[in-house]
C-alpha cells in the first residue's frame, strides 16, 4: 500500500485540481478511459468507490489501496496530463514550485516503507480487461469456425 499521508493528499488535490469531487476536466467516462489507456486499470471497479463515487474520492481511494508502484504510475500519468493541459491553455503555474513538490512527493512515496504493524495485504489494481480470458474466448470462437455449418449453427 502506498504511504500517502493526509498532507500529501492536500498537495495532490491542489496539483490535480480536485476541488468539488472533480479531477481536472475529466468526466466519469473520460477518467475511466484515461486509467484504461494509460495504466490498464479498471477505474470503475467498485472497490475504489468505498469512500464515495466522485472522481476525486475514487482517485484517493485508489491511491490508498494499490501497491506503491501502481500509485506512483498513476500520479506520474496524471502529472503528464496536467502538463499537457497547461501547454494547451498556455496558462501560468498556479501552484508554487509544483514540479519540485511533486517530485519530492513521488520520491518520498517510493522510498518510504509502509507504517509499522500494518497487515493490510498489498493488491494490484484491477486490470481493465482480463486478457487471458479474452484469449481463451477468442480460441473457442476460432474453433467454432472449423465446425460444419449445422453443428456450428
Amino acid at each position: 500500500m502506498a504511504s500517502i499521508r493526509m498532507l500529501d493528499f492536500k498537495l495532490i488535490d491542489e496539483l490535480f485540481d480536485m476541488g468539488g469531487g472533480y479531477v481536472f476536466d475529466f468526466s466519469d467516462r473520460t477518467i475511466s478511459r484515461f486509467f484504461y489507456e494509460e495504466l490498464n486499470v479498471d477505474f470503475d471497479d467498485p472497490s475504489y468507490a468505498r469512500e464515495g463515487t466522485s472522481k476525486a474520492k475514487r482517485l484517493r481511494c485508489y491511491l490508498r489501496t494499490v501497491e506503491t508502484p501502481a500509485a506512483v504510475a498513476a500520479l506520474r500519468a496524471l502529472w503528464t496530463y496536467r502538463q499537457t493541459l497547461q501547454r494547451e491553455k498556455g496558462g501560468t503555474e498556479s501552484v508554487a514550485n509544483a514540479e519540485g513538490r511533486f517530485l519530492e512527493l513521488v520520491n518520498r512515496i517510493q522510498g518510504m516503507p509502509g507504517p509499522p504493524g500494518t497487515s493490510a495485504p498489498l493488491r494490484a489494481p484491477a486490470p481493465a480487461f482480463n486478457t487471458r480470458r479474452l484469449q481463451e474466448l477468442r480460441g473457442e470462437l476460432l474453433q467454432l469456425t472449423q465446425l460444419e455449418a449445422q453443428p456450428r449453427g
